[in-house]
């Protein structure tokens, strides 16, 4: 179910790094890291999260060291609580 703007506000508090794309309905991460490589490894960690929960995002790799995420629920055209698990999961990987 597509999760209306105050409920992704609410949630959005607890999730570090992560920024809510009014225009495109997506939840936004953008990092820099130090190099390509370690954007590429990061990468394949978050194709993994994708996997296991069979939700897929936009992702690209930027001026060689910057990473883009953008995840939202097509089918529902805007966040769900899937976005919000995706989302969280990627934040571990950085910890």
């Amino acid at each position: 179910m597509k999760l209306n703007k105050s409920e992704i506000d609410s949630k959005l508090q607890n999730l570090s790094s992560w920024i809510y794309d009014k225009e495109s309905e997506e939840l936004v991460f953008d990092l820099t890291l130090e190099n390509f490589k370690q954007c590429v490894e990061l990468l394949n960690k978050v194709l993994e999260v994708a996997e296991k929960l069979n939700h897929h995002p936009d992702v690209r790799i930027y001026n060689y060291k910057k990473i883009e995420i953008r995840i939202t629920t097509h089918d529902q055209n805007g966040i769900t609580e899937i976005d919000f698990e995706f989302a969280s999961l990627v934040n571990k990987l950085l910890n």
